[in-house]
């Protein structure tokens, strides 16, 4: 019993199959349908290519000549924070310069019977000597050219952004400088062909900006590392690879300018200064010189030597303490409260706390710049980091203030013990004393000003041969 509905259940399933394969015919035809059709979707719709490169963001704090040992540096830490990197990269100037870099304002397209795919400008340029006679960049509303040749006739056909006719331009032969035209560009074939038929489209750089911001897309590759990937979807690789070429270009390029922007403070600081230290200079050799006619001096021995050696200690002190008080008061002087501008470092003071406060003052005031590029003046993210600033100039300026009323103390304390010789300098003529004192200033000034140029020549190498912002992967 069992053995026959076994056997009559495969007879059923048999003639199911046989009913089905009756219909064989059907079947062929839609499955020959479904490859026709899908060769045809392959052949002519657009295909989207996925461009990608990566890019690892270098820690300046790393190669800061006033860089000092923190926790982040021991334990390896990096101090990049990778979403204000982001946050440049996608920011609207930075895309504007790109744009601009590589002229991606300007598309070009080849036309088929059905189809039209943007080709690279290389490509164009293939068949084309093209020459704009305005700057595309001062275009403010797109405009569609129509570009096709046969039969010894060039017509060029212009449309608006909405494709609507605006004028056709036939040309004899194969080039358009033989007459005259309005069109914006010139072009000329570079050899005689059966057909072409292009199209050119000059959009406005806000449009491609706005596009392009929308297409690219800026990832960190992972939790543990100082690296971006950055993609793009684009129906040509070329022009997506040319792209994100020139951005990472134009995001290296803006990176070492902002590092550059400290040494360009100090070196514009060093500069206005040295004006005035060396008419300073001019005018106390002047004195000297006028002194010296005057008093008809020439050389004048020393006294004792013990005497002089102890005041030649004190000189040096003094010396040290006047170079510091004028470096503190040319810094006092240049620093402008709630100016949100860089302030100069390393320009030789000896007081190592208030240089830390100037490097950290500097970083905040880089960090506010970044966040500028891709945020307003009012977000409350920069209106907090202002805050900081302003606050941390008033402590950098109390600073100054403090540094200089200790050094009036430690001056004064030394002039003080210079009075105590004076029983012993009475033997001493006093053209002496002044000349010694008109010396005494021309080398504080002299050793000022050639400290101000060492720092200059220092700052001007490390503007010339600052490292990249970032490296490719």
């Amino acid at each position: 019993m069992q053995e026959f509905d076994k056997n009559s259940s495969n007879r059923e399933l048999i003639i199911e199959i046989l009913r089905y394969f009756s219909f064989w015919k059907y079947y062929l035809f839609s499955i020959f349908l479904i490859l026709i059709f899908s060769s045809i979707y392959l052949r002519y719709a657009t295909p989207y290519y996925d461009v990608n490169a990566k890019i690892e963001i270098i820690d300046k704090a790393q190669d800061s000549e006033m860089a000092l040992p923190t926790a982040m540096t021991i334990f390896n830490r990096s101090m990049i924070n990778l979403d204000n990197e982001i946050g440049v990269i996608n920011s609207y100037s930075i895309h504007e310069r790109t744009v601009k870099l590589s002229a991606l304002n300007v598309q070009y397209f080849s036309k088929g019977k059905i189809k039209t795919s943007e080709i690279h400008s290389s490509h164009f340029l293939k068949d084309f000597n093209f020459d704009f006679k305005i700057d595309t960049d001062t275009i403010s509303t797109t405009k569609k050219y129509d570009i096709t040749y046969s039969n010894g006739i060039l017509e060029i056909t212009s449309f608006d952004e909405n494709e609507n006719f605006l004028e056709k331009n036939s040309f004899n032969g194969i080039s358009t400088n033989l007459n005259q035209h309005k069109l914006p560009f010139n072009l000329s074939l570079k050899e005689e062909k059966d057909f072409i038929n292009k199209k050119v489209i000059i959009n406005s750089i806000d449009d491609t900006v706005l596009k392009f911001m929308q297409l690219i897309k800026v990832d960190v590759s992972s939790s543990e590392s100082d690296q971006l990937s950055i993609s793009l979807q684009y129906p040509n690789s070329l022009v997506a690879t040319d792209y994100i070429n020139s951005l990472i270009e134009v995001f290296n390029k803006d990176g070492v300018t902002d590092r550059q922007l400290e040494y360009k403070n100090t070196i514009d600081f060093v500069e206005s200064r040295s004006v005035f230290l060396k008419a300073e200079l001019e005018a106390i050799e002047i004195q000297k010189q006028n002194f010296k006619t005057k008093n008809k001096l020439s050389d004048i021995q020393i006294g004792t030597g013990i005497i002089l050696n102890k005041q030649n200690d004190y000189n040096s002190e003094l010396f040290n303490a006047s170079s510091q008080k004028d470096l503190a008061n040319l810094l006092k002087e240049s620093f402008i409260r709630d100016s949100l501008k860089y302030i100069p470092v390393n320009i030789g003071l000896d007081n190592q706390s208030l240089n830390n406060q100037i490097a950290i003052y500097n970083e905040k005031i880089s960090q506010r710049d970044k966040l500028l590029l891709s945020a307003g003046p009012n977000n409350f993210i920069i209106k907090k980091i202002e805050k900081e600033i302003l606050n941390f100039s008033e402590t950098i300026y109390n600073s100054i203030e403090n540094y200089l009323e200790s050094l009036e103390k430690i001056i004064s304390n030394i002039e003080s013990k210079e009075n105590e010789f004076t029983e012993d300098y009475l033997n001493i003529p006093t053209n002496e004393k002044i000349l010694r004192s008109i010396d005494r200033e021309l080398e504080i000034k002299e050793a000022l000003f050639l400290l101000l140029l060492q720092k200059k020549e220092e700052a001007a190498i490390n503007f010339a041969v600052i490292k990249p912002s970032i490296k490719i992967i």
